[in-house]
């Protein structure tokens, strides 16, 4: 009977202990969105997403483009998230503060007639070569909005 309770008990540990592996695993993985738009729906729900992630763990780079770069400039009032009741603005800002990174295209930034002055304190320039590293990462899941 011993031998039973023993080896139950060492196979439930083996279960608990794979259970956690994958969670493990996740939470090593970094979230990249690459942002390409400046409606505020396909923002909206990227930020929300990233904010997950963050929330669960997660190191998070919110690279924004193209059109995507207008959604951290300062000047203007865009439009509310409803699910949320903020700018995408002010959720790209939250989820700086919690640790998300906030990659900008030079040459979008400069395309929009702005400045890296022009963007929140938060905006940092990207270097294409570490996007492309950043983004080729086996620990790194890309996302597209």
């Amino acid at each position: 009977m011993t031998t039973r309770i023993a080896t139950g008990w060492l196979a439930g540990l083996l279960l608990a202990a794979l259970s956690l592996a994958p969670a493990t695993a996740a939470a090593d993985k970094t979230f990249f969105y690459n942002i390409t738009s400046d409606d505020t729906w396909q923002a909206g729900m990227a930020v929300s997403h990233a904010t997950a992630a963050l929330e669960a763990g997660h190191e998070v780079a919110l690279y924004l483009n193209v059109r995507g770069v207008r959604l951290v400039a300062t000047d203007g009032e865009p439009d509310v998230f409803g699910p949320t009741g903020k700018t995408p603005r002010a959720m790209i800002r939250a989820a700086a503060d919690k640790g998300a990174r906030v990659l900008m295209c030079h040459m979008c930034v400069k395309k929009a007639g702005l400045t890296m002055d022009d963007l929140i304190e938060a905006a940092e320039r990207a270097r294409a070569d570490a996007i492309f590293e950043l983004m080729a990462d086996d620990d790194t899941v890309v996302m597209s909005y």
